[in-house]
């Protein structure tokens, strides 16, 4: 890797976390490392909680801003929309979909994460390579809306493409 590929990748790593301020770089750093190496529990433990890093991030600016400053008459409804025990991450994806934030593709792609998630977590249900994919896909395609201002869900598929082709025995 040359200097200039380094400062280059820094600038637009630093030029895209600065729309994702509430995203933590090293779990999603310590998500797709533990992909690459085929850890699937970890990598999906930190890959969903990057997920609803992001999912959080669209809440605040596209539901909870924007719903309370056009109707900030009705009291408590505020306080409503930031309760994270009534807005689940799935609840909080079904709205955003709903609304149009978020395409069938990245829904399906969150559900089956999310899905996935659960069934390890609370069930011990085993993980497969495609259950992680789900949700490391799922993750940069959530990304990519956010820093393009929902219009492209593609728009880190190169960096995608790269973890790809650096997994171990691929």
């Amino acid at each position: 890797i040359l200097n200039t590929e380094l400062e280059e990748a820094y600038k637009k790593g630093k030029e895209h976390f600065s729309k994702l301020d509430k995203l933590s770089p090293s779990l999603l750093l310590n998500g797709t490392s533990n992909y690459v190496k085929h850890q699937w529990g970890e990598g999906l433990i930190f890959l969903w909680t990057s997920v609803e890093q992001v999912v959080n991030i669209i809440w605040t600016k596209e539901i909870i801003k924007n719903e309370i400053e056009n109707d900030a008459v009705i009291e408590g409804r505020s306080k409503f929309l930031k309760d994270f025990r009534t807005w689940t991450t799935s609840t909080k994806i079904e709205l955003l979909y709903q609304k149009g934030f978020l395409k069938t593709d990245q829904y399906k792609l969150l559900n089956k994460a999310r899905k996935s998630r659960n069934d390890f977590v609370h069930n011990g249900k085993e993980l497969t390579k495609e259950n992680v994919k789900c949700a490391l896909d799922g993750l940069f395609k959530l990304i990519s809306l956010v820093i393009s201002s929902y219009q492209n869900p593609d728009l880190l598929n190169d960096t995608l493409e790269t973890i790809y082709k650096n997994q171990r025995g691929d």
